[in-house]
């Protein structure tokens, strides 16, 4: 085995001992011994370990540091509603001012020279050509 699979067979086991395909390399790699031994250490430790005791009023700063942070959300929330009001005004106002002004006047399309469009001319290209 090289370190890497040695390493990771000895998390896997999770101090349940050394397993048997990881002694050899242990054996002769002095940095994978070393890293052995603090990873029991390390699991002695977090055997060791246990969690302390809440503070008697840990419930109400909680509840009180929560309140604190949802304050600039109902400000943000405030400040969006403002906005949409503002662009609600405007774009009222604007469709105001264009009712007030009317729709724009009609501009003919000038062609030059103008086309003569009499009824021979349509009947002329208006004829369906067969084979």
């Amino acid at each position: 085995m090289d370190c890497e699979a040695t390493r990771a067979a000895l998390s896997a086991a999770e101090g349940a001992g050394v397993p048997p395909d990881a002694e050899g390399h242990l054996v002769s790699c002095g940095a994978c011994r070393a890293w052995a031994l603090d990873l029991e250490r390390l699991s002695g430790r977090l055997g060791e370990w246990t969690a302390p005791e809440p503070a008697e009023d840990f419930d109400a700063r909680a509840i009180a540091l929560v309140r604190r942070q949802r304050r600039p959300a109902r400000r943000f929330v405030a400040a969006a509603q403002a906005a949409v009001f503002l662009l609600g005004a405007l774009a009222g106002y604007a469709g105001v001012q264009l009712v007030r002004r009317g729709p724009p006047p009609q501009e003919t399309a000038a062609v030059d020279p103008p086309l003569d469009v009499t009824d021979e001319y349509v009947a002329v290209f208006s004829k369906e050509r067969h084979p």
